[in-house]
């Protein structure tokens, strides 16, 4: 869906997708539309492998509100998300993330299935 969505968007009049990028993340366009389509595919690639990785699961998420944020960040929301992007690609945030202390958690026996042997 997405694939065709940008497709059909490539074959829109270039003026009308230029100014739908600028207006909405401040990408100019100024490269042909495969590089674009291109470079998205790596990013997707590279957010998808960091996922699969459970020590780079935050640097997933730094990625994706560094881009969420936009190019020309105008309101606090759009500088929260960019800050808060570059604070999990920082480092600082605890090597167990959520998920492992989520799974940790529901794996440990509960008080109400103990065993009468």
């Amino acid at each position: 869906v997405v694939l065709l969505t940008l497709t059909v968007a490539g074959l829109s009049p270039v003026s009308t997708m230029a100014i739908l990028a600028l207006w909405t993340t401040g990408v100019s366009l100024f490269l042909p539309f495969p590089v674009y389509l291109l470079a998205l595919a790596l990013f997707l690639l590279t957010i998808v492998a960091c996922v699969r990785d459970r020590r780079a699961y935050w640097i997933a998420a730094g990625l994706l509100l560094v881009v969420l944020a936009g190019y020309m960040s105008e309101s606090t929301y759009q500088h929260l998300l960019f800050l808060l992007g570059i604070f999990f690609l920082s480092g600082l945030v605890p090597e167990e993330d959520a998920r492992s202390s989520y799974v940790r958690r529901s794996s440990a026996p509960s008080s109400h299935s103990e065993h009468i042997v």
